[in-house]
C-alpha cells in the first residue's frame, strides 16, 4: 500500500487507510473499474456503470450476462475503457441531476400541501 501512496501523490487520488464498505464504494462511485468479476457485479446490480478488464475472454456465465444485459463493459483495450467511462459518467451525471430535481419538486410539494393543512381558514 505504501508504494501506491507514491503514485497517487500530487493527483486526486484517495487511498484509505482502513478498509472500506465495497458496497458503499460501488453506490457512490461514479464508475468502477476493477480486474476482478465481484465488484463488478456489485457495482452493476447497484445501477453504477461497471468496467471489467478481467483478462481473456473466459468469463464466468454471470459475468457473460451482465456483459450482454449492457450492465458490465468488459475491455482490455484502455482506449475503449476510457471512452466507456467519460460516456458512462456523463449520461449518469445527468441522470442523477434529473433524479435530483424530481426528488426536490416532490419535496417542496408535499411541504407546501403539510403547510396549507395547517392554515385556519
Amino acid at each position: 500500500m505504501r508504494d501506491d501512496i507514491k503514485y497517487a501523490k500530487g493527483t486526486n487520488v484517495f487511498i484509505p487507510t482502513e478498509a472500506l464498505n465495497g458496497l458503499d464504494l460501488c453506490y457512490f462511485a461514479d464508475v468502477v473499474l476493477t480486474g476482478s468479476g465481484t465488484f463488478a457485479r456489485e457495482a452493476a446490480c447497484l445501477g453504477t456503470p461497471a468496467v471489467s478488464f478481467f483478462p481473456g475472454n473466459n468469463l464466468l456465465s454471470v459475468d457473460q450476462q451482465l456483459v450482454k444485459e449492457g450492465k458490465i463493459f468488459h475491455s482490455e483495450d484502455p482506449k475503449e475503457i476510457v471512452d466507456y467511462v467519460l460516456y458512462s459518467y456523463k449520461k449518469k451525471r445527468k441522470l442523477n441531476l434529473e433524479r435530483s430535481k424530481k426528488v426536490k419538486n416532490e419535496i417542496v410539494k408535499i411541504t407546501k400541501e403539510i403547510l396549507n393543512e395547517g392554515k385556519c381558514t
